[in-house]
């Protein structure tokens, strides 16, 4: 189904309390996070809880954050600029960026 947004600047305030630097979302660690902690940034009266999967799988579309699994995010925008030399395991490859991906075999 087709999703509108009435008010733009709303999801971009929305996207940029998750994608912002560690003063504003202290829940992120060099790009990881814990997704309930989503409820902790989403601090805003205009934002349903209810709505959280939904926002999760928008961030996802577009690329905004990418779900480990299920209790953990990544941000590939606040990744680490040397993000080579230390790594976490996961079950998965991950392609960051064009040319960077992380295999859990090299982890």
């Amino acid at each position: 189904s087709d999703v509108y947004f009435v008010d733009p600047q709303w999801l971009c305030t929305m996207l940029a309390c998750v994608v912002t630097v560690q003063e504003k979302n202290p829940f992120q660690k060099n790009g990881f996070m814990e997704l309930s902690a989503l409820q902790l940034v989403l601090r805003d009266e205009r934002f349903p809880h209810s709505l959280i999967k939904e926002f999760v799988s928008l961030m996802q579309k577009f690329e905004v954050i990418l779900l480990l699994d299920e209790n953990r995010l990544l941000i590939p925008s606040l990744l680490p600029p040397d993000e080579g030399k230390s790594c976490v395991v996961f079950p998965i490859s991950v392609v960051l960026y064009p040319g960077i991906s992380i295999h859990a075999q090299e982890l």
